[in-house]
C-alpha cells in the first residue's frame, strides 16, 4: 500500500498532468477498473474508456486545478485535497469551483476511486 506521502505525491502528479493537458499521464495514474464520480451524486464513470472520455472533456473545457489547502492522507488507502477548479471555455464566462477531491489507491499505487465533492453553490465567477 502506498504511504500517505506517496498518495499525496500522486495527487500532485494528477494536478500537474491535468493542468498540462496530459491525458496519457492522467490515465497512467488510474487502475483499469477504476471509478470517477465528479461531482458525487451524478453517476459513476467506470473503466478506462469512460474515465478517458471524462478527462478528454475536462481538458477541452480548459479546467485547471490549484491545491488551496493541506492535503490529507490516511493510514489506509485514501487521501484528500481541497482544490479550486478554474474553467475558461471560449465564449463562456470564466468560472471557479471549490472542490474536495478524494482518491483511493490500490497496492500498486494506482487510483481505484476518485470522488469530487462540490455542488452548484460551490461554483462562481472567476475573479
Amino acid at each position: 500500500m502506498p504511504s500517505s506521502d506517496e498518495m499525496k505525491a500522486l495527487m500532485r502528479e494528477y494536478v500537474a498532468c491535468l493542468n498540462a493537458g496530459d491525458l496519457e499521464g492522467i490515465m497512467a495514474l488510474y487502475a483499469e477498473d477504476a471509478t470517477v464520480e465528479d461531482p458525487v451524486g451524478t453517476g459513476t464513470k467506470q473503466g478506462t474508456a469512460e474515465i478517458r472520455a471524462f478527462y478528454e472533456m475536462a481538458i477541452a473545457s480548459g479546467a485547471k486545478l490549484t491545491i488551496v489547502g493541506p492535503q490529507t492522507g490516511s493510514s489506509s488507502d485514501y487521501a484528500a485535497m481541497p482544490v479550486v477548479v478554474d474553467l475558461a471555455q471560449p465564449g463562456l464566462p470564466a468560472m471557479k469551483i471549490n472542490v474536495i477531491e478524494t482518491m483511493r489507491f490500490n497496492e500498486a499505487g494506482k487510483v481505484i476511486e476518485m470522488r469530487a465533492y462540490w455542488g452548484p453553490e460551490d461554483m462562481g465567477p472567476a475573479g
